[in-house]
């Protein structure tokens, strides 16, 4: 609705989602993807993220190479090119779980229902991330990727009161099947430093009925 709340200050560099929970050494590829950059690693068990791969721009655009090729949206969000990840990073200074902010990418999926019914059959997110806040961090939830509107799933830093008393990088999908919120917290033991760049990976298994979070 044209509104953002916990907004992000920091760096995203990757932005992916799988319609299947992928397996460990999937997500083991995945890291090896990122840590030879995220184009230079080539093998059989690297999946493609088939409902969403954001490549951003030189510009500040960004597009969807996914099979979908959704348009993204965009604020006034700027980017930057990284030599370590052999792509363009998006930078974003929103307040720090603002919801005034102007810098912003969005996928609006609400008529789309290949995305809808893969997010909810059991999924995958992925993405590379890095906060920017000044010490002590807020104790709030501040959230770099996220859909999280009226149900959904995402990526957050999440209260303490919901990571045993620590701001944990969180994935937090809503596993309802009956249109009403039943959120499971798949919290890490990471707190994020500023200024560092983390890999992070959340698996909804529906079938086996677990969320997992990889760090």
């Amino acid at each position: 609705n044209n509104a953002v709340e916990q907004a992000w200050n920091g760096d995203v560099a990757v932005a992916r989602i799988y319609s299947k929970p992928l397996e460990t050494k999937e997500v083991e590829a995945l890291y090896r993807g990122v840590e030879h950059g995220v184009q230079g690693l080539n093998t059989p068990l690297l999946p493609k993220a088939d409902l969403l791969d954001v490549e951003f721009g030189t510009d500040g655009t960004a597009s969807d190479i996914s099979p979908l090729h959704s348009t993204v949206e965009r604020g006034t969000t700027s980017t930057y090119y990284s030599p370590e990840f052999g792509r363009y990073v998006a930078q974003f200074t929103n307040e720090w779980g603002g919801s005034n902010v102007s810098e912003w990418y969005r996928v609006d999926y609400t008529n789309n229902t290949t995305i809808r019914n893969g997010l909810a059959d059991g999924h995958t997110m992925e993405a590379v991330i890095m906060a920017n806040y000044i010490s002590p961090m807020a104790d709030a939830e501040i959230k770099p990727f996220s859909s999280h509107q009226g149900g959904g799933t995402g990526f957050l830093i999440c209260k303490t009161a919901n990571g045993s008393g620590k701001n944990v990088l969180t994935f937090l999908p809503n596993v309802s099947t009956d249109g009403k919120s039943t959120w499971r917290w798949a919290t890490s033991t990471t707190v994020p430093s500023p200024k560092a760049f983390y890999h992070i990976v959340g698996v909804y298994d529906k079938a086996s009925a677990k969320c997992h979070i990889y760090v």
